[in-house]
């Protein structure tokens, strides 16, 4: 369920964190026993709430993000040398 920051860019962020402690504790193991937070803001009670109430990382959102990344970057470069 969604229960605030649950735009592409925040699963981005979340799957690069993931990604992060996975490389620096490999024990932590795969992807899909990693968890994510959903907040929208930085309250205490915002912080606890999500905390007690995580959710899987959507690594296709994630993914998505990279996609349109590159296609951003590969188009913005075909329309810069114009």
């Amino acid at each position: 369920e969604c229960l605030g920051d649950c735009d592409r860019e925040g699963e981005n962020i979340a799957a690069e964190v993931a990604a992060a402690c996975v490389q620096a504790n490999p024990s932590l193991g795969v992807e899909n026993r990693i968890a994510r937070a959903f907040f929208s803001s930085l309250s205490p009670n915002e912080i606890r709430k999500a905390m007690r109430m995580p959710g899987r990382l959507k690594y296709e959102f994630a993914y998505a993000v990279d996609a349109r990344r590159e296609v951003d970057l590969r188009l913005g470069a075909v329309f810069t040398r114009w």
